[in-house]
């Protein structure tokens, strides 16, 4: 169970009162129940993991727009083919209320998103210490809600890379990846990707390590030129394990991200997250995140500051099972002040895993 204190991400009071009817922005408590099974099954060289899940969420407020059923339903299979060959197929769907950061403020409509997704990918070891890879991936996105219809959209992506496998440095490679998106009602947002990247793993000691990726996209509108975007793009993390009971992860990126902002196409985020873990006691964790974005969209001039704090805890009450509450803090300030907002939320939830 759950608390929002801005569900709907709504900017001022007045306009709480202008598209809800309320004095003040509602704060919503809501309820999920839920039960899955899963399995993972392994037959010499073959590997095969599968997840089917159920839920079901009740609102506080406009629950007859907002409560909604939500599954889970994936699997995975990764194989291997002789001492070259070997690589995984799988494919997932997810259905889910989205949360309402991006979609146009002042609406209250449900926003249940349901994304599928198919993926192949194939490896082939050329030598003990190199590695070639295909990948290839598909994922569909659609809105129940007739408002948020826009943003349906397909994505498919082909990536193929080569990579070294090392001591300390664990491994390089670079990437070369080409994506075309579609949307079903709004062509104008269709895109063409291309990218490459530099990737790699370094393990400098026992208790720290770095990873992430740097390269170059491009990405083309056909209908629009103005929208057209190029420049680098990167993820950088470093992770340290002080003791055996804490660690430290510090991440610094840079995303190209799609929205459906009017007279933008994509957004470019450069952030900053923080990541602290420590065990407090044999059976009690201890999570705190903390973030920072920077967004800019191509073709507007509209730019926002997205920042998100969260602190977590989960305590194993029972073998296979535990007990977890957290709160988070987001808001965001904008140029354009209707899309600004501010929220806190709280959870209690607890797992049974036999």
């Amino acid at each position: 169970m759950g608390y929002d204190s801005n569900l709907f991400r709504f900017a001022s009071d007045a306009e709480a009162q202008a598209f809800a009817g309320e004095s003040k922005i509602p704060s919503i408590s809501y309820q999920s129940y839920g039960a899955g099974v899963d399995v993972d099954w392994k037959q010499g060289r073959q590997q095969v993991k599968a997840r089917v899940s159920g839920n079901k969420t009740f609102y506080s407020k406009y629950s007859d727009l907002l409560d909604y059923a939500g599954r889970e339903i994936n699997g995975d299979w990764k194989w291997q083919l002789g001492n070259r060959w070997s690589g995984n197929l799988s494919a997932s769907q997810n259905r889910t209320q989205s949360a309402y950061n991006d979609t146009t403020n002042g609406v209250i409509a449900s926003n249940v998103r349901t994304d599928n997704r198919r993926t192949f990918q194939l490896d082939y070891w050329l030598h003990t210490d190199w590695r070639a890879r295909a990948k290839l991936s598909n994922s569909i996105s659609n809105y129940s809600a007739i408002s948020q219809k826009v943003r349906d959209n397909s994505t498919t992506n082909a990536t193929v890379g080569l990579y070294r496998l090392g001591q300390s440095v664990e491994s390089v490679g670079v990437e070369v990846s080409k994506a075309e998106g579609t949307y079903d009602t709004h062509s104008v947002s269709d895109y063409s990707e291309q990218g490459v990247r530099l990737i790699g793993t370094w393990n400098f000691s026992g208790k720290t390590g770095f990873s992430g990726h740097m390269g170059y996209v491009q990405r083309e509108r056909p209908s629009s030129v103005v929208r057209n975007f190029s420049g680098p793009e990167w993820n950088l993390r470093v992770t340290w394990t002080p003791t055996g009971k804490s660690q430290v992860e510090a991440a610094l990126f840079r995303d190209l991200r799609s929205n459906d902002v009017v007279g933008s196409g994509h957004e470019v985020a450069d952030g900053i997250k923080a990541t602290v873990a420590l065990l407090v006691a044999p059976k009690t964790r201890l999570i705190t995140q903390a973030s920072h974005d920077d967004i800019g969209y191509k073709g507007d001039s509209r730019s926002d500051k997205l920042t998100n704090l969260s602190i977590s805890a989960s305590y194993e009450a029972w073998r296979g099972g535990d007990i977890s509450a957290g709160w988070q803090h987001s808001s965001r300030s904008s140029t354009d002040t209707t899309a600004e907002f501010d929220s806190n939320s709280l959870f209690v939830s607890a797992n049974l895993r036999f």
